[in-house]
């Protein structure tokens, strides 16, 4: 069972993920980036457990 502060810091590991492939070094290897992404979903939140965005409908 994944803990609020594992979901916590899987939004936070795929937030600074997104930042290294946007702004860090290009040459990443494919398999490395495969593992952390693995790494990072594991506790990350599926969408029916995060708050609604305010959005109208």
């Amino acid at each position: 069972m994944t803990t609020p502060d594992e979901r916590t810091r899987a939004l936070q590991q795929a937030r600074d993920l997104l930042i290294e492939l946007a702004y860090g070094n290009r040459q990443l290897v494919r398999r490395a980036l495969r593992d952390e992404a693995v790494t990072i979903l594991r506790h990350f939140p599926y969408s029916e457990a995060l708050p609604p965005a305010n959005r109208e409908r």
